[in-house]
């Protein structure tokens, strides 16, 4: 009786793995992509955080260095490059990360559409992620009314554990 039961069950778990087999595969291959995705993210914050920490360092060892008048003019001009640089450098790594997001939709439409899943059904222009050049977009939502002798702004900013508050100003 014992024999039969474990051939049969033996024979059923058997056409579950082949089942699970062909399903299997894309959803490795997702897992994949997803562990690559985040470390490539990982690797770039990484590279970000010290090269921003070396200008920052090399910033302070500058101010260290002011020892006279013609020292303190000189670091004071060369504050202005350092905006510009600063500006470059800020553009570059929100290209680096529009260009990671990208890539990475990229290749998950790929896998998607050869493993017949609905994702592949999802335009490339509509889920591609904004352009370096556009402006950012905070996590805080404003809205303008008009009212009285000016106008009215009210901000909503996200405060700890999901709870909203809530400030209006009044502009002239």
């Amino acid at each position: 009786m014992y024999e039969q039961f474990n051939k049969q069950f033996q024979a059923q778990f058997g056409d579950i793995f082949k089942q699970m087999e062909g399903q299997g595969e894309p959803v490795r291959r997702m897992m994949g992509l997803m562990l690559e995705g985040a470390e490539k993210y990982t690797q770039l914050q990484l590279d970000i955080l010290s090269s921003w920490s070396d200008l920052t360092f090399s910033q302070a060892r500058a101010t260290l260095e002011i020892s006279d008048q013609k020292s303190l003019t000189d670091y004071l001009e060369s504050r202005q490059k350092l905006a510009e640089q600063c500006n470059q450098k800020l553009n570059e790594d929100a290209g680096k990360l529009v260009d990671l997001g990208r890539d990475f939709g990229e290749q998950v439409r790929k896998l998607a559409a050869e493993s017949g899943s609905p994702l592949a059904s999802i335009p490339a222009a509509a889920a591609a992620a904004p352009s370096a050049s556009a402006p950012a977009q905070s996590s805080a939502s404003t809205g303008s009314t008009s009212g009285g002798s000016g106008a009215k702004r009210t901000t909503r900013s996200t405060a700890s554990k999901g709870s909203s508050a809530r400030r209006t100003t009044k502009s002239a």
